[in-house]
């Protein structure tokens, strides 16, 4: 497990929990990048609901790591609070997202929605640059999602990231963060794709229309839905030296 073995030179307490839950099919090519997901404070708090009086920290990412691999959408990886969970190896490929919708990711992809508190695919009837404002300043107001990422409209063809968030404040530790720069420069070396905007993403910025939007008093406004309080300058990790941080004469 090559991944595993990057962690172990770094420093990070990792833990393998393949073959243990949802069967994945191998992938036909090597990732294509990273998408960055949290599966929700409410997994979350369901988790340390469940244990109760006996709920630690270590017995909270314990819990999530192994109910999310049971389920049949799940990330490559997690990052729990103090360790690193690989759930399926990276040259397999788990349903940690969508597939983009091909008539929705046409030229005027802009002008649909899916958005939270809807009823599903809708003509939202606004300017959609200003709904996907946020989209447009990372990438392009002529750029289409299909086009701009490798993976196309298939991003399960990218590694699947999942950060687990503090059950209390929903938000992620510096720890984590770090962490997170980490198994991205791993990964980028394990599979050779470059660390940029393009590479390594949000799942809002893969899949903007998918729930990327909120109804309030009727209208709909763009938003970053995946993960939810994540500072997004971790995203675009570009200012890593991968090969300063994990070399091949190291693994």
């Amino acid at each position: 497990m090559a991944f595993l073995d990057y962690m172990k030179k770094l420093g990070v307490p990792a833990k393998s929990l393949v073959g243990r839950g949802t069967e994945n099919r191998g992938r036909k090519k090597a990732p294509l990048g990273v998408i960055i997901h949290t599966p929700g404070i409410t997994f979350i708090r369901k988790q340390r609901d469940a244990l109760g009086d006996k709920c630690t920290s270590k017995r909270l990412q314990e819990a999530c790591a192994v109910a999310f691999d049971e389920r049949p959408y799940q990330p490559n990886i997690i990052i729990g609070y103090d360790k690193v969970y690989l759930l399926e190896d990276t040259d397999h490929r788990p349903m940690h997202a969508g597939s983009l919708k091909g008539s929705v990711y046409a030229r005027d992809w802009r002008q649909w929605a899916k958005p939270l508190g809807g009823k599903g695919w809708e003509l939202h009837k606004r300017d959609g640059h200003v709904v996907y404002d946020w989209w447009d300043k990372v990438y392009s107001e002529r750029a289409n999602p299909t086009k701009v990422f490798p993976w196309g409209a298939n991003p399960n063809d990218a590694v699947g990231i999942d950060l687990l968030p503090d059950p209390s404040t929903n938000t992620f530790s510096d720890w984590q963060l770090s962490v997170l720069e980490m198994v991205v420069a791993s990964l980028a070396r394990l599979h050779e794709f470059p660390i940029d905007k393009f590479h390594v993403v949000s799942h809002s910025y893969a899949s903007p229309c998918e729930r990327g939007t909120v109804k309030r008093r009727g209208e709909i406004v763009g938003v970053h839905w995946d993960p939810k309080n994540f500072d997004f300058d971790h995203v675009a990790v570009a200012g890593i030296d991968v090969d300063k941080l994990v070399c091949e004469e190291d693994v």
